[in-house]
Order: structure tokens, then sequence, then C-alpha cells
């Protein structure tokens, strides 16, 4: 299962990379889903929060 999480958070990099904010966020949405305990997923979700201005939520993604 680990794969097909890095595999989401990969592509949710990739997306952020494009500047599909929402995309790539719907992609770490996934990968956390399928691995809660991704620091690292986390933190790429709030850099794309905070690039989208919803800095409450890129907090509690940063805790």
């Amino acid at each position: 299962m680990g794969g097909y999480a890095n595999a989401y958070n990969n592509r949710g990099n990739a997306r952020f990379d494009l500047r599909d904010l929402q995309g790539a966020i719907v992609d770490f949405n996934q990968a956390i889903k399928i691995n809660p305990n991704s620091a690292n997923t986390y933190y790429n979700r709030g850099i794309a929060r905070s690039e989208l201005r919803d800095k409450q939520r890129a907090i509690t993604d940063y805790n």
C-alpha cells in the first residue's frame, strides 16, 4: 500500500510544479488516506494550501 501513497504524493508534486494546485491537493489527500502517517505528504499539502492562501488549513497540515 505504501507504494500507492508514494505514487499519489509524487503525482501531487508534479501537479504542484505544473501549478495545478487543486489537483495536487486531491492527490495529496489520496496519499494521506492510504498512509496517514506520511509527514512529507502533509507538508506538501500544506505548501499547496499556502499557495492557495488557505493559511489556516496549511498551518494544520504543518502541525
